[in-house]
């Protein structure tokens, strides 16, 4: 039996393929410490421990967006979250205090003006196109 010393090439390649053999991580040896150490560090889960339902904020669920119809489980799940929630009057009084000297978003936009043919009722084109026409009351659905 011959005991030969092998160089820091040699060596490195023998852990590379004693690595690639047990198919682990190779981690050099002067990084060996702070790689056990990340190792250790317990891994926290992605929703921090949070209870009950949590949607990654780039997933959503399907019927969450304004424009889509909710389930009817959905919107269940929407009153049972917001049942009880109240709006305090310090809250209210900052939202107002922070829309002071804003302008509404609408403000100096110019609409055509139009008659809905059912009623007569004459008024600004998007509301009427929501409110009027096929949609009119006098109508009928």
């Amino acid at each position: 039996m011959s005991i030969y010393k092998l160089s820091k090439e040699e060596q490195k390649t023998l852990d590379i393929n004693l690595c690639k053999f047990f198919d682990i991580e190779y981690v050099p040896k002067e990084y060996e410490d702070i790689y056990f150490e990340y190792l250790s560090k317990p891994i926290e889960p992605w929703n921090k421990g949070k209870k009950g339902l949590q949607v990654p904020w780039n997933k959503g669920i399907k019927g969450t967006s304004g424009n889509q119809k909710k389930s009817e489980e959905m919107k269940k799940r929407i009153s049972k979250t917001l049942m009880g929630h109240a709006v305090s009057e310090e809250t209210r009084r900052k939202m107002s205090l922070k829309k002071i000297g804003k302008n509404p978003p609408n403000k100096g936009k110019k609409y055509t003006i139009v008659v809905c043919p059912h009623c007569k009722k004459q008024g600004a084109q998007p509301l009427m196109k929501r409110y009027h026409f096929d949609n009119c009351y006098k109508f009928g659905r």
